[in-house]
């Protein structure tokens, strides 16, 4: 699979590439865009590049975009000009002109996409080839599970309610709670709203109706927001662990509870077994800048449900 993208000792003519117009983000951002890039690729048979480093994600084990100059590639394939950069309608909204690059104006040209890329459309026609891609390295799926042994060993130790007298293993369901930069402007005054409380208490009561007996594992930024908020025995707090960490640990639940957020996002679409997904519906603020730029159909899976 890693062979796939490399150009090296390649002794055929160079194909038509795919590449990225360098965009700053965080890992959940980055991910959208490298998955939409391979994604897009694969659809068009073209080989996906990346002109930038600094793209790189280095957590991931599957992952082996070649990274080449400018100069390597365009000399037969040449942007040339801003006009070459096919830019997304939305930073939520899928660009249907990715669908078929042979018949557009660029169809002999490498193009770069610009954006965000935040719609699973992009790339879920190769589901398991992205969550292949994005295996984390062995270290952090290790860093992982010794961060929920250790969230399970307190309750152990006070002999809590949720592990007594139980003949049932219990459902492990993760719950991410984005809060922190959403609260400030300019995110907030754009769009963007964090998860109710009311969304995060009655879900967890309808997951435990479903699931009796569950422990929740709860990752987020804002550890003394959850602690305040659950207060019975059965949650663990993942606390100064890594960002690559937190998402593999969402990987490994079995039922997952998603607020607002790229990172939410893949915390539950890397889940391989989650069949019970649930996201946060009133996001972003209706009529904002953020709700223009998103389709609700584009960026959640159909097979999550939604609840406000």
């Amino acid at each position: 699979m890693e062979k796939d993208f490399m150009l090296k000792d390649r002794k055929t003519p160079l194909p038509l590439f795919v590449t990225l117009d360098a965009h700053e983000g965080r890992l959940g951002n980055r991910m959208f865009m490298t998955a939409a890039l391979i994604g897009i690729a694969r659809k068009n048979n073209r080989t996906p590049i990346l002109f930038d480093a600094g793209l790189t994600l280095d957590c991931f084990e599957g992952l082996a975009l070649e990274v080449a100059s400018q100069a390597e590639i365009l000399d037969n394939n040449s942007i040339g000009n801003y006009d070459a950069i096919l830019r997304e309608e939305g930073c939520c909204i899928f660009n249907n002109a990715t669908e078929n690059l042979a018949h557009s104006k660029w169809a002999n040209k490498t193009i770069a996409l610009g954006g965000y890329l935040q719609s699973w459309r992009y790339f879920d026609n190769i589901r398991d080839e992205i969550r292949r891609i994005f295996t984390f390295k062995r270290s952090i799926y290790e860093a992982a599970k010794i961060a929920i042994l250790n969230g399970i060993d307190p309750l152990i130790n006070r002999s809590a309610t949720i592990l007594q007298n139980q003949r049932t293993i219990p459902k492990i369901i993760g719950i991410h709670v984005r809060r922190g930069d959403i609260l400030l402007d300019p995110h907030k005054s754009g769009g963007q709203v964090p998860a109710t409380e009311e969304y995060l208490l009655s879900t967890v009561l309808e997951y435990q109706a479903k699931y009796s007996p569950a422990i929740f594992v709860v990752v987020s930024q804002d550890s003394d927001y959850c602690r305040k908020l659950f207060t019975r025995d059965h949650f663990i707090f993942i606390e100064n662990t890594s960002a690559e960490i937190d998402m593999a640990i969402m990987s490994l639940m079995d039922e997952m509870i998603m607020t607002v957020g790229s990172y939410s996002f893949w915390g539950a679409y890397l889940n391989e077994q989650a069949t019970d997904v649930t996201y946060y519906k009133n996001w972003p603020r209706p009529k904002s800048k953020l709700a223009n730029q998103t389709h609700a159909q584009d960026y959640f899976l159909p097979t999550w449900h939604g609840r406000i």
